[in-house]
């Protein structure tokens, strides 16, 4: 009876998914209490207190309890609970990122930027992991009082809170170095190795190469070669006389954009199905745009379930997507599709291959790089969908030339 209000009020689907997620921060906010939610006599929600946050983390992830850290910090009158994900399992967006201040749900900035500054090791831009993370303090340290929704706080101790959050963060995912002594009857050939948590997964040898092979220089091969990674968004190759720093993201981006083109001009995306079907945990938001952007996502070759407010599940995705297909399937709902089908399909594609291609601090191989790279010289491609070059090349002619080798 207020049209005001009611001008803003979604879909009834819409709205129960708010209301879900609501009551799923509740849960987290209160792990100690039974919640069980019903909409139109249907249990859509339901929490026991013997799960927990992990739990509860685990279920709203879509991820088991194995994969997750579980650590507690204490520093000073400050005490920290962590519940963190393993890097093997990241997510396209934040969407799983939850911040507590004593029992209490916030979005809050400087909390947010040490949690993202602390975890930057193990999840680069655009890799987020599932998280719980718990902060407990006495009540004269924090101002709740700061947002009319209690969303944000102030801490009196802003710096001690950030170096807190981020060593202990850090100190959680940096990785574990124990020394395993050689076995007695190879005591006398191996030495004393460090081990990590991510053991080496190539060859103990190095393969025998010709003679012929081993005498010729470098640069006299003339095949394409990735020589060694730059930073987390480049590669650096050989190819003939020249040396090409090249962006792997964006090449992939780009293949798999006139990919996609061409999959679509023939008569659309073929779909393949799945042989079981894939949960999809959404905010909110992003659950309204998927019931209105249905039929769109159909013709670009998603099957989606929708079961009940806030859940859903992929079924079938574009074939050429392959394992990326839910990752950019959400990353695309969580930002939001354009409305007109017609006039921006190029930049929906677009969009769909960037969220599908591999992102910077992804781990590729170099024959996969050196593949990328000769499958776009072929095409004759230089730029991605977006615009921005691919790579960049200077020959040894000119390194001799800026080294004063040559006149």
């Amino acid at each position: 009876n207020v049209p005001a209000r009611r001008a803003f009020l979604k879909s009834p689907r819409a709205e129960a998914g708010k209301v879900s997620e609501l009551v799923r921060l509740l849960a987290f906010e209160n792990p100690r209490v039974n919640l069980t939610l019903n909409l139109r006599e249907r249990e859509t929600f339901r929490y026991e207190a013997a799960e927990g946050r992990l739990g509860l983390l685990a279920k709203s992830s879509g991820l088991k309890k194995e994969a997750f850290l579980v650590e507690e910090f204490e520093e000073g009158p400050y005490r920290l609970q962590v519940i963190l994900s393993r890097k093997e399992h990241p997510f396209p967006t934040g969407r799983h990122l939850y911040l507590l201040v004593n029992d209490r749900i916030v979005k809050d900035r400087l909390l947010m930027g040490a949690a993202l500054e602390g975890l930057k090791p193990l999840f680069p831009r655009g890799h987020y992991p599932a998280m719980v993370l718990a902060l407990y303090l006495p009540p004269e340290l924090v101002d709740v009082n700061v947002h009319p929704a209690k969303w944000e706080v102030r801490f009196r101790e802003e710096k001690t809170v950030f170096s807190l959050v981020r060593k202990c963060l850090e100190a959680m995912t940096r990785p574990k170095v124990t020394l395993s002594p050689p076995k007695e009857e190879e005591e006398d050939d191996l030495p004393l190795e460090a081990g990590t948590e991510e053991p080496w997964e190539g060859p103990l040898k190095v393969a025998e190469k010709s003679p012929a092979y081993q005498t010729r220089p470098l640069w006299e091969r003339g095949e394409v070669l990735a020589l060694a990674p730059l930073g987390e968004e480049f590669y650096l190759l050989k190819d003939g006389e020249e040396v090409v720093f090249f962006d792997f993201h964006a090449a992939q981006e780009r293949l798999l954009f006139e990919n996609l083109k061409e999959a679509f001009k023939a008569g659309g995306l073929k779909k393949q199905k799945f042989l079981a079907a894939e949960p999809l945990s959404l905010s909110a938001e992003a659950f309204a745009r998927l019931e209105e952007a249905l039929p769109r996502l159909e013709r670009l070759g998603f099957e989606v379930e929708i079961l009940a407010p806030g859940e859903a599940f992929l079924r079938g995705a574009p074939a050429v997507l392959k394992d990326a297909a839910r990752k950019a399937l959400l990353a695309l709902l969580e930002e939001g599709l354009p409305k007109d089908p017609e006039e921006l399909l190029e930049e929906r594609l677009a969009r769909l291959a960037c969220r599908a291609a591999k992102k910077a601090g992804e781990r590729i191989s170099p024959p996969e790089v050196e593949e990328l790279y000769r499958r776009l010289k072929e095409r004759g491609l230089s730029r991605c969908p977006h615009g921005r070059p691919i790579y960049w090349s200077v020959s040894l002619e000119e390194v001799r030339r800026r080294l004063g080798r040559r006149l």
